[in-house]
């Protein structure tokens, strides 16, 4: 057998409204609960900002501040005023501050290789990030 044969065998048990994207399926609005019969026995929702795939409610907390794609680790600094992030992924690899008041980005240093082991020397004068697999700390 084929693979075109074996896709096409797979693919005939789904059914075609699943593939339909004209029609908008059901979504979850953030403050409704995930428990209620109601809410349960409601079919075809899709997941979404406010539903996991696996059927389980998500309500955010607080507002979100974009920093990079894949944060690795996160400290505040000693002064509690300044979030200090390591980043790792496709892109903004490096070492973001951000003030922890306004959520904004003060300072992003881009540094190549860098992994998720960040800390403040005891003074907290300076910041250490590990290198990734170059065996340094920067």
């Amino acid at each position: 057998m084929t693979a075109k044969p074996v896709i096409a065998a797979l693919f005939s048990f789904l059914p075609i409204a699943a593939f339909s994207s004209a029609q908008s399926l059901p979504q979850r609005a953030p403050d409704e609960d995930v428990n209620i019969p109601e809410f349960r026995n409601r079919p075809n929702l899709a997941p979404g900002d406010a539903l996991l795939f696996n059927g389980w409610g998500v309500t955010p907390a607080g507002t979100h501040a974009k920093i990079s794609d894949m944060p690795l680790r996160m400290i505040f600094s000693s002064d509690h005023k300044t979030l200090i992030a390591v980043s790792g992924g496709y892109s903004n690899e490096g070492l973001t501050l951000l003030d922890a008041a306004t959520q904004k980005v003060t300072q992003f240093i881009p540094i190549q290789s860098v992994f998720n082991g960040l800390a403040l020397t005891p003074d907290g004068k300076h910041i250490l990030v590990t290198g990734g697999d170059k065996g340094v700390i920067h």
